[in-house]
């Protein structure tokens, strides 16, 4: 079978692949890859070497002989179970930044899903029975396949509810970015705060009411969550200067150490969504089989690079927070953090080195101090932070969270089309009974 799906990696670029992942992985990420690839060979399909680069080889080759694309989709599998690692990351982006810029949306490959599934539903009757089951390839291969679909619709039952979290919190950072974001000395802060209680008290309601559809390592932070919102709406409407000032801490806290684990929460739920197995159900049928590979592949990109946007706005936050109490290193840490972030968004953007990053106004700013003292150890206060410093703070706060948010609404729209899945997916469960195997001849 020969497939046409959008990822694609050179000889070059693969090779660097499997360079990183000798660097950075071990024997247990080609095990995991394996179990996930969209193809049919197991670990014990491999022929088995304590070198890493040499059983590395044989999996790629072997799984290349399956299908080309397969060998890719392998690659990719191995690269995410590291995509934590920084190092990893920065090497991988650095070779492939079309990685992290995925041109095609879920809409086409679930499309062709439904239509496969509602195909395959139109040949058995409505209540099938052992002496009415309609065509027996159709039952059979729905039958067979049960438990795979049931494991992606409950999978997908998950994948939702921790989607409706990250956007709550997400509603949270940016309707209220006017409140949260740290003030620079001399700005007024941004009004009453009565919009932005009726903003925590939306969103605590919003993931209470999705609690128990989470999976069981996300309920007590969702809980957490919501116990926050409410405690702050009720400090913001007590008046208080101070009560007010520890709402917001509390608010940015949710934000700068809740929101990241919800993202790595969906990452692990999308990695672990059973593809291949409900590939399965649709042998023959080649361009279903392509649509669930495309989906898979395209998931894993849009993910991959939610996790760069989500590392770009914790660098923000810390910035923030440097410029806020400031140490003697406090050149050399907003330094690394431009660093990281102009590689980030360079790879984000599609920019070549000769374009301007969001980070490009801070980066001359930080040049131009560093040329006229020896050292920033006189930096002891905000106010003492230089004016030139804060205003290309503002200007890279802006433009990523700006872009992040528009990249937040994409993916959610997009994982939205997914999970139109679930629907279809209930329709074969309520059709096709469990007592099915007992009426296959």
């Amino acid at each position: 079978m020969s497939l046409a799906t959008s990822f694609r990696l050179t000889i070059g670029e693969a090779d660097k692949w499997r360079q990183q992942i000798v660097r950075f992985g071990d024997a247990t990420d080609l095990a995991e890859a394996l179990r996930r690839y969209p193809g049919a060979l197991g670990d014990n399909d491999i022929a088995l070497s304590n070198d890493l680069s040499v059983r590395l080889e044989a999996c790629t080759r072997q799984i290349a002989l399956e299908n080309e694309d397969f060998s890719r989709s392998f690659l990719l599998r191995v690269i995410e179970n590291r995509w934590a690692v920084d190092g990893l990351r920065r090497e991988i982006i650095s070779a492939s930044p079309s990685l992290v810029r995925p041109t095609t949306s879920f809409e086409e490959p679930v499309k062709t899903i439904v239509e496969a599934l509602q195909a395959l539903r139109a040949r058995v009757p409505a209540r099938p029975s052992n002496t009415d089951f309609g065509d027996i390839r159709a039952f059979s291969a729905l039958c067979l396949n049960i438990a795979p679909i049931r494991l992606l619709e409950s999978a997908l039952g998950e994948l939702e509810a921790t989607k409706a979290l990250r956007d709550q919190l997400h509603f949270i950072q940016f309707e209220g970015r006017e409140w949260l974001d740290l003030q620079h000395p001399g700005e007024t802060s941004a009004g009453p705060a009565a919009p932005l209680i009726g903003l925590v008290l939306t969103a605590a309601r919003a993931i209470g009411a999705t609690l128990f559809d989470l999976p069981m390592s996300l309920q007590s932070l969702a809980q957490g969550c919501v116990d926050a919102c409410r405690a702050a709406g009720q400090r913001l409407q007590s008046g208080d200067a101070d009560e007010v000032a520890f709402a917001i801490a509390t608010l940015r806290s949710l934000l700068v150490r809740d929101l990241p684990q919800v993202t790595v929460s969906l990452f692990e739920l999308s990695r672990d969504l059973p593809l291949r197995e409900f590939r399965a159900l649709f042998t023959g049928m080649d361009q279903a089989i392509v649509a669930v590979v495309e989906l898979g592949d395209t998931l894993r990109r849009r993910l991959m690079a939610q996790t760069l946007w989500q590392s770009a706005d914790a660098s923000i936050y810390s910035i923030e927070q440097a410029i806020s109490n400031p140490t003697p290193r406090l050149l050399s840490d907003l330094t690394d953090h431009v660093l990281i972030l102009r590689h980030f968004l360079r790879a984000l953007l599609a920019l070549t080195p000769q374009q301007r990053t969001f980070a490009a106004a801070l980066q001359e700013a930080l040049l131009s101090y560093d040329g006229q003292l020896a050292d920033d150890a006189e930096i002891e206060a905000l106010a003492d932070v230089p004016a030139a410093w804060l205003q290309a703070i503002e200007e890279l706060r802006n433009g990523v969270r700006e872009k992040a948010l528009e990249e937040s609404q994409k993916l959610s729209r997009d994982l939205g089309q997914l999970l139109a899945l679930r629907a279809p997916l209930q329709a074969v469960l309520q059709q096709i009974p469990d007592t099915c195997k007992l009426m296959l001849p």
